[in-house]
């Protein structure tokens, strides 16, 4: 599979969340991850995703936001500590 870059914008909040948790991970914000173990962890995902799709098997747009308010809430929480 070919690879690429993208660039994306986030609400600082957000940004200053991964921000903080590089930093307790003892890495900077820009170090990429391409550790082999993860993108096998990452692409594994990424076909079990793709299975459960042709299967029909979708989140509704309600539950998406949902989960993506939860998660952001969480970060925001995290760094306000």
């Amino acid at each position: 599979m070919a690879q690429t870059t993208f660039t994306f914008r986030v609400d600082a909040t957000i940004k200053d969340a991964f921000n903080h948790i590089a930093q307790e991970n003892g890495r900077s914000a820009s170090q990429s991850k391409e550790q082999e173990s993860w993108d096998s962890w990452f692409q594994a995902k990424i076909e079990e995703r793709i299975k459960e799709a042709d299967t029909g098997q979708f989140l509704s747009s309600e539950e998406v936001e949902e989960s993506s308010r939860k998660r952001r809430e969480s970060l925001i929480t995290r760094t306000s500590s």
